[in-house]
């Protein structure tokens, strides 16, 4: 059973694009890195995944509660309401045109800068 439960884990955590779980940061750093879109739109992206996934994970622990009754089943929804906040978090962040304080996309533009000295441009 033990062996069964970190497989979902894992296979929740890398393939459910809901911010903050590894699958939103490889969505968010595949389409800037790969793909080549700004991290504006990879951020807009984030947002439009994020929250029908946290909606479904919400509607899922108010069945599992009604279900069985158990606060324990209820734990999805924390997540899922932790992940709204930081929807909202980036969502704002976007509007401002901050998005490179944030930890996900700092990156993103330290990768866009280019540096020139005496010799050319570097990236």
């Amino acid at each position: 059973e033990g062996i069964q439960l970190n497989i979902i884990l894992f296979l929740f955590n890398v393939f459910v694009p809901m911010y903050p779980s590894d699958g939103a940061k490889l969505l968010v750093t595949g389409l800037m890195f790969f793909v080549g879109i700004t991290p504006r739109t990879a951020a807009l992206v984030l947002v439009v995944v994020t929250v029908p996934c946290a909606g479904l994970m919400v509607a899922y622990a108010f069945y599992g509660l009604a279900r069985t009754g158990n606060y324990l089943s209820s734990l999805s929804g924390w997540m899922a309401i932790m992940s709204f906040a930081e929807a909202y978090k980036i969502w704002q962040m976007r509007k401002a045109r901050r998005l490179h304080e944030h930890a996900l996309f700092a990156t993103a533009r330290s990768w866009q800068r280019r540096g020139g000295d005496a010799f050319g441009y570097v990236t």
